[in-house]
């Protein structure tokens, strides 16, 4: 198994042929990865394509992949079939054994050798899958590219690579402000450092800042996965993008409030509707007691407050006391005085 960066590197010293499985939760990577492949194979116009839903809920194989590629597709000269795998969340068929789709991928896998090579790249897959059998044994033929979701240091050394690639001067500081508010997000950093491409001056954080300010940013949605998961430093980076680019004090509070409602249901137990799936299970981690959950529920009404007019405040530090506490009950810290709640959060 290889990262991103090492299969990439290890395409520079030797040309590829066989079978490439690209997989993670970070799909920039993915097609980092992809795009490398192409690059460096000599396939010109011998690239095919296609795409199937590895989950439906038939066991009928995708008719794409029972008939293609053809004994007469591969052959003269290096040649590249391209599939993309998704798994729809409602797709619950073959989860363990791949079934009739898995099957028929797997034929077409043994038939590809050098110079040929074929790519399947998973998107959407999650954990159980990877532990499936049939994964490990589509894997054990095959080269296999671990792309995860990366952190704020792994996040600044692909922005230094599409640096150097791009020839953008950026300074340090710049890197470390766009590398720490897009951490988990390599394709919303690529897009701001590319708006920073086409300025065509030094990116340093004023630019970095500016970028961030656009639509490639985090979302309500990462806020409330990494207040839940009790990601501190994560939380209050998201918040300050959120804050920045000024997203409608209303939604904030929703996110909050929507994510405690969540643990309370939890608590008393209920299912915690609205939250996504990896959300949910992080709410019902929370061991804090349901005071505590009330208590970070009652400083999200405070900011609703302030944000209406009706009580007086700054509404950044308040929702900012909230998602403080809302981290703090996942990681079963003491919830923070509403003085220094950053300080909290970058603990």
């Amino acid at each position: 198994m290889k990262d991103a960066a090492g299969f990439i590197d290890s395409l520079r010293r030797s040309p590829p042929g066989g079978v490439y499985i690209f997989y993670g939760e970070e799909p920039q990577l993915i097609d980092e990865a992809r795009a490398a492949l192409r690059a460096a194979g000599n396939f010109g116009k011998n690239i095919e394509r296609a795409s199937l839903e590895l989950f439906g809920d038939s066991s009928a194989p995708d008719s794409q992949i029972a008939s293609s590629p053809g004994d007469a597709l591969f052959g003269g000269g290096a040649y590249l079939y391209e599939i993309t795998a998704h798994a729809p969340p409602t797709g619950i068929h073959a989860v363990k054994t791949g079934g009739g789709t898995f099957q028929a991928l797997q034929k077409t896998a043994a038939r590809v050798s050098a110079p040929d090579s074929l790519s399947v790249s998973f998107y959407g897959l999650e954990y159980k899958h990877f532990k499936a059998k049939w994964f490990s044994d589509l894997c054990a033929g095959a080269v296999a590219v671990s792309c995860p979701r990366l952190d704020a240091a792994q996040t600044a050394k692909w922005c230094k690579k599409w640096a150097r690639e791009w020839n953008l001067p950026v300074s340090e500081g710049g890197v470390l402000r766009l590398a720490e508010q897009t951490a988990g997000n390599l394709s919303a950093a690529k897009q701001c450092l590319q708006k920073m491409n086409i300025l065509g001056e030094e990116a340093g954080e004023s630019q970095a800042a500016a970028a961030l300010s656009g639509g490639a940013r985090y979302n309500i949605f990462q806020f409330v996965d990494a207040a839940l998961a009790g990601e501190g430093k994560k939380t209050l980076a998201i918040l300050n993008v959120l804050l920045e680019i000024e997203e409608p004090p209303p939604l904030l509070v929703w996110a909050v409030s929507s994510a405690v409602s969540g643990i309370l249901a939890a608590k008393r137990g209920d299912y915690p509707a609205g939250l996504s799936r990896a959300a949910a299970a992080e709410a019902k981690a929370v061991k804090a007691g349901e005071g505590e959950v009330l208590e970070v529920l009652r400083r999200a009404a405070r900011a609703d407050r302030i944000a209406k007019g009706v009580e007086t405040g700054d509404f950044g530090l308040a929702i900012i006391d909230a998602a403080a506490g809302l981290a703090c009950l996942r990681r079963g810290n003491k919830i923070p005085t509403p003085k220094h709640p950053e300080e909290e959060l970058r603990e």
